[in-house]
């Protein structure tokens, strides 16, 4: 897997390996982890988060490639984007991966919740949620859509979608008080 990086003129100015890419068809990229050497993974970065007149999903001069899949790097201008930087090694993270906003989760199965699924529930739905409960609601949520796999992915990053915004509150209180009622929620549980 590698990112190349084109100069305006569509020329080719570094060839960069890397190790994760995620991304989502509505926020465009969300996790980037190259494994160059530091001055050319500064160069993606820089290009991938530099100041940019659009306010949509716009693509960047970086194209993810990884066997025959090819993905053009989109970003929405106005999400931060973080950066963690060692030595031969920068992760880019959105801003939705964040324990501020959760947007998106790290890790899990469709078996198994993701670490980050209990906490983000706790932060955004306006109900108490029990920690014995996180089994039973992350199989729930999937089956309801409110909790899904990101379009894109390729390496080791597992990254879910949960759709906890507004719009699906009234879902998530709904399946919430579905489960209670059908007894498969209990307070019982949690001792």
């Amino acid at each position: 897997m590698y990112v190349k990086l084109f100069d305006s003129a569509g020329r080719l100015r570094f060839t960069v390996p890397c190790a994760a890419f995620v991304a989502d068809e509505a926020d465009g990229l969300l996790l980037l982890e190259l494994v160059g050497a530091d001055s050319e993974n500064r160069a993606v970065w820089s290009h991938i988060v530099k100041a940019r007149a659009e306010r949509n999903l716009t693509g960047t001069n970086a194209e993810f490639f990884a066997g025959g899949a090819q993905h053009t790097i989109k970003v929405i201008p106005s999400p931060k984007y973080h950066k963690v930087e060692q030595s031969g090694r920068l992760i880019l993270l959105h801003d939705g991966l964040t324990r501020f906003r959760y947007d998106y989760l790290l890790a899990g199965a469709a078996d198994a919740p993701s670490p980050w699924f209990l906490p983000a529930l706790q932060l955004r739905l306006p109900i108490p949620v029990l920690a014995t409960w996180a089994p039973t609601l992350w199989t729930a949520a999937q089956y309801d859509r409110l909790v899904q796999l990101v379009d894109v992915a390729f390496g080791p990053a597992v990254v879910w979608r949960l759709l906890i915004d507004e719009k699906n509150q009234v879902l998530w209180n709904a399946l919430v008080q579905d489960l209670v009622r059908s007894r498969k929620l209990t307070a019982e549980a949690a001792q």
